[in-house]
């Protein structure tokens, strides 16, 4: 039997669901989900609380090994957003897939913009790189004629 290490969790008025979980290098635990209405990723210490933007919206949460809070982002606008799988790189980066369903969306989580699009077809899905910190490196969206859909890669 095991014994008890950590816990951690996050608080809403909404939905919450955790999609994928990874660990880095250093054990540091990254999740990734969908929330709807508002989330508090961070309620024991700072309370970090995030407005979804429509019916709901992706976060990227990362964790320390003793489950401390690191940061935590959303990307979301008015549409559905829902990510698929979440991986660590050899450096720590992070490497994220989701689906979308809007015409557009604003893929960098920072004060940056990376807006991609559907070429006017309501479901996309997307692929970006992070660095550990959860800055946006790189992305790139994928669509064709109908909806598309990412539910796996390796």
């Amino acid at each position: 039997m095991g014994n008890f290490v950590w816990a951690n969790t996050t608080l809403g008025k909404g939905n919450n669901n955790c999609i994928d979980i990874c660990l880095d290098a250093h054990s540091n635990l990254i999740s990734v989900g969908v929330f709807t209405d508002t989330c508090d990723f961070d309620p024991i210490k700072c309370n970090l609380l995030v407005a979804s933007g429509g019916n709901s919206d992706l976060y990227t949460q990362k964790l320390d090994s003793n489950g401390n809070f690191m940061w935590a982002f959303k990307i979301g606008n008015n549409g559905t957003e829902s990510p698929t799988q979440v991986k660590a790189g050899a450096n720590n980066d992070i490497y994220l897939s989701a689906n979308y369903f809007s015409t557009s969306l604003d893929i960098d989580p920072g004060i940056g913009s990376q807006l991609i699009n559907t070429n006017n077809y309501s479901k996309g899905t997307f692929v970006e790189k992070l660095d550990m910190n959860g800055n946006f490196i790189w992305g790139k969206s994928y669509y064709g004629n109908q909806d598309s859909y990412c539910m796996e890669w390796i």
